[in-house]
């Protein structure tokens, strides 16, 4: 029989010990778990653990995630951390927000060696993949795929929509502000309409410090459109860093689908899945996780 400090060792060990030295990888919710393990790598759940961070850290969030896996890794234990970008608006990363460059992004580890940083601002920027979000859009109502060229115009200028969104959240995080809802430009077409609305019913009660910030934060976003490029490489630039589930709100809202974002989230990760279009990105993240 184990004395009690024996048994104090063992419980202390955590999931090193109970699953044999298989990996855990903390994700920050229990949604984000659902579609990395249950869907894009269910095939890899012998491998390693997902194990969404408020399971044992009793609280959700990329903060969570970080101190969680650096208290694991400091009691030997094989924990990874996957995290969206917008953490590093959290944690004051500024310089890693702005980055254009996806090479200088990927070789920087602000969180340490073991969480992982999306290049995408969030999950669902992922799950806004222009030809799966066209195929379900076509067969929620029952009509053809349209042109290639109409889809990348379409997607292209959302995301120009969200270009003062994005500026706004930023601009308001900063400073202690509260950042704007996600269906914010639901009823705006454009991004000149969107900008209007938040100068006039946002920005007035701004400070001029506030304001400023606001106009600088615009011409970062717009560092990561490609504007001499085609509408596709456009949204690709402008989908590092506008918000995902803004850009969802929108589809929904502007092609009349049935309930809220989160009710079509599982449905275009497991068409992603199906389509074998699963980013590069996040499944060599993951052979690392595994391998090392």
């Amino acid at each position: 029989m184990a004395t009690l400090k024996q048994q104090d060792k063992l419980k202390s060990d955590g999931f090193t010990r109970r699953y044999g030295g298989v990996p855990v990888l903390y994700l920050e919710s229990e949604s984000d778990r659902y579609i990395y393990a249950e869907i894009w790598f269910r095939d890899n759940q012998q491998k390693v653990e997902f194990v969404a961070v408020n399971q044992q850290a009793g609280t959700s969030g990329c903060t969570a995630v970080i101190n969680h896996v650096r208290n694991q890794r400091a009691q030997g234990n094989l924990a990874w951390g996957l995290v969206d970008r917008d953490a590093l608006m959290a944690k004051g990363e500024w310089d890693l927000v702005w980055e254009t460059d996806d090479v200088k992004f990927s070789l920087s580890t602000p969180f340490g060696p073991y969480v992982k940083a999306t290049l995408l601002w969030e999950l669902e920027n992922y799950l806004a993949d222009i030809d799966v979000c066209e195929a379900y859009l076509a067969r929620a109502k029952l009509r053809v795929v349209r042109p290639a060229t109409q889809i990348h115009q379409e997607f292209r200028a959302h995301c120009e929509a969200l270009v003062p969104h994005a500026a706004y959240n930023a601009m308001a995080h900063q400073f202690g502000r509260s950042q704007t809802g996600d269906g914010l430009t639901n009823c705006f077409p454009n991004r000149q309409l969107v900008d209007n609305h938040i100068q006039s019913a946002m920005l007035s009660g701004c400070s001029s410090i506030e304001q400023a910030t606001y106009s600088e934060n615009i011409n970062k976003v717009d560092r990561f459109d490609h504007q001499s490029g085609t509408d596709q490489q456009r949204f690709e630039g402008l989908r590092r860093r506008v918000h995902g589930k803004a850009l969802l709100s929108r589809l929904v809202t502007c092609h009349s689908l049935s309930g809220k974002v989160c009710d079509h989230l599982g449905h275009l990760a497991e068409e992603i899945r199906r389509a074998g279009r699963v980013p590069d990105e996040l499944k060599s993240f993951l052979n690392d996780v595994i391998t090392t």
